[in-house]
């Protein structure tokens, strides 16, 4: 484990000594990781709740940063995963994020932080008066997070991401509720994700 460690501490001294990324530059992603589900309440229309858990699954997606300043962008991500819950129904999350990123330094290794505001368009199972059924629905979404970038050369790095996602899943039945966001509507999501980053 320690020799792992001094490999890891040689290579990043080795790294160029400035990171490719400038202001005015671009960025794109490609990234997956796990995506790990949570517990939360199902309201329905007549007021009952069902307690429901979402599994742990796999997170595809993609981003898209612009460099406005030297060291904050405006960034974009599209993501999806099909979970399940522990009854072994299907649910569907896509998330369609805008956020910005604060990068500190200019070093090749490069630490991060993120915030930004959305939709996740959920697919899920919901009990209707007819049954159970499945219904598709898009709710405000909001996440936080950060994580690193290693850059190999000015045009490729690897980028690590650690981030929440909070999810209003019960936006319809909370209109004139002010606790809409408390623990029993809320639906928290975490990504922990690695992708390939090109910049240009």
């Amino acid at each position: 484990m320690n020799k792992v460690l001094v490999t890891m501490g040689i290579l990043l001294l080795t790294l160029p000594a400035m990171a490719g990324w400038r202001d005015g530059s671009s960025e794109f992603e490609l990234f997956a990781g796990p995506h790990i589900g949570d517990t939360f309440t199902l309201e329905t229309d007549w007021g009952e709740g069902y307690r429901m858990e979402v599994k742990d699954s796999v997170l595809l997606g993609m981003r898209g940063s612009y460099f406005f300043a030297d060291n904050a962008a405006i960034e974009f991500t599209l993501a999806g995963t099909r979970s399940q819950t522990t009854e072994g129904d299907d649910f569907d999350f896509y998330y369609y994020h805008g956020n910005i990123l604060y990068q500190f330094g200019h070093a090749a290794f490069a630490p991060f932080v993120t915030l930004g505001i959305g939709v996740t368009t959920t697919r899920h199972p919901d009990p209707g008066m007819g049954g159970w059924r499945r219904v598709t629905e898009s709710d405000f979404s909001w996440n936080f997070g950060g994580g690193f970038k290693i850059y190999f050369n000015k045009n490729f790095a690897l980028r690590t991401d650690l981030r929440t996602y909070w999810t209003n899943i019960n936006s319809r039945h909370c209109e004139d509720n002010e606790d809409c966001w408390n623990n029993e509507n809320v639906l928290a999501t975490t990504e922990i994700s690695a992708g390939f980053v090109f910049s240009f």
